[in-house]
């Protein structure tokens, strides 16, 4: 179920644009906790085709929005991820945006 409209408004897979200024990113299915709010249960712990598969994708689709200032990390929890993914994510095209 996707109470929240997420399917709506995916523009690329794995990013969402719902509102002007802010897009939602999903890196990973993985989470440390099973929070009873979450709006990703349908996605947490299991492999999902709604997790950005292509950063360079991403980034050129925000390259093209400027008026997206502010991008979330989320899926599960993005803390949960590999330091071993910092550097590719760093060598796409998402590394010209600040954090």
């Amino acid at each position: 179920m996707d109470t929240s409209g997420e399917h709506d408004n995916t523009v690329v897979p794995g990013l969402q644009h719902k509102y002007p200024q802010t897009g939602l990113l999903l890196v990973t299915e993985r989470c440390g906790s099973y929070c009873r709010y979450c709006f990703r249960k349908r996605i947490v712990g299991k492999a999902s085709d709604e997790i950005a598969p292509d950063f360079d994708q991403v980034a050129q689709y925000i390259t093209r929005h400027p008026e997206m200032t502010n991008v979330l990390l989320s899926g599960g929890d993005p803390f949960v991820l590999s330091t071993e993914l910092a550097p590719q994510n760093s060598d796409s095209s998402l590394s010209g945006f600040s954090a």
